[in-house]
């Protein structure tokens, strides 16, 4: 059984690694965020009873292109969620993560691949934000 923590983000989402290289120069573009951005936006649960609160890793790599510009994108990001303690995998919510980014930014994206790891207990944290938010992020620098 997962380690309950006392309180979850629920459906938060915190980047830990965000790079562009273009034109063989990499950009450490999460340093270049306003803390703000890095904060989640709801509010901390408490798990209802049998589930608790657990976390994944997702690693995402894709080719962007801006005009005639092409940019790599590889990114890190820790999502936790409560969920039921049976739950042990997160296939299906990487393949819907994909699907999203696919669907949202068109043809902006090419060659997208996402990967999750397992399903772990999670530690509470305090930055973050949800996955919408995540998305946000992927195109920040655009803007």
């Amino acid at each position: 059984m997962a380690t309950t923590v006392e309180s979850c983000w629920e459906n938060c989402t915190i980047i830990k690694k965000y790079e562009m290289t273009m034109m063989g120069e990499t950009t450490d573009v999460l340093s270049t965020m306003p803390d703000e951005a890095k904060q989640c936006t709801g509010d901390t649960v408490t798990c209802s009873s049998g589930s608790s609160c657990k976390s994944f890793t997702m690693t995402m790599t894709a080719d962007m292109s801006v005009e005639e510009m092409v940019m790599n994108i590889d990114m890190d990001a820790e999502t936790t969620m409560c969920a039921p303690d049976s739950v042990t995998s997160v296939t299906e919510f990487c393949s819907q993560s994909e699907e999203s980014v696919e669907a949202m930014l068109g043809n902006t994206f090419q060659n997208v691949n996402v990967e999750c790891s397992d399903l772990r207990a999670a530690s509470s944290s305090a930055l973050g934000f949800g996955f919408g938010a995540f998305l946000v992020t992927i195109v920040y620098v655009l803007y």
